[in-house]
């Protein structure tokens, strides 16, 4: 199993790497829903959606009416885009902490965080790297990337 890969201004990707940062147009463009579990938490989490096909959810406006997947919010599309395309970077800053506090459920993929913060109350499970090393509790990665930082402090 590959985990999930997060870069940050502290800690920026490879040379080589391309951050997507227009994650509404690579979902759009490349991203069918699937009807998986974790894809079920998301949507429902972050959208109140359920899944109805590969192009279309329940949710927004109606039960029973199909709304097509471009519908969802950003935050949503972001973290699907990672889900179905893990060897690509995507970055999460149009994620609200809704969508940013599912992160420990993806265990793999790549992101770039710029400001990796929230205030997270969820479960302690992951499966992150980071700057070379490896969390499995996401209060423990929480507390490395944000210690000793301060307004106007870098490493």
């Amino acid at each position: 199993m590959m985990s999930l890969t997060i870069y940050s201004d502290r800690h920026r990707p490879p040379e080589g790497v391309n951050i997507i940062t227009q994650n509404d147009v690579y979902f759009n463009g490349a991203v069918e829903l699937t009807g998986s579990k974790l894809e079920a938490v998301i949507l429902h989490h972050i959208d109140r959606a359920r899944y109805c096909s590969s192009r279309s959810f329940y949710g927004i406006s109606s039960d029973t009416v199909p709304v097509d997947k471009n519908q969802l919010s950003t935050g949503t599309k972001t973290l699907l885009n990672v889900l179905s395309s893990p060897a690509l970077c995507f970055d999460l800053r149009e994620c609200g902490d809704n969508a940013l506090e599912l992160l420990p459920l993806i265990t793999s993929g790549t992101v770039y965080w710029n400001i990796p913060f929230i205030a997270y109350v969820g479960d302690a499970n992951c499966d992150i790297l980071y700057n070379g090393r490896h969390y499995t509790d996401f209060y423990a990665f929480l507390g490395t990337i944000n210690e000793g930082r301060c307004d106007g402090d870098e490493d």
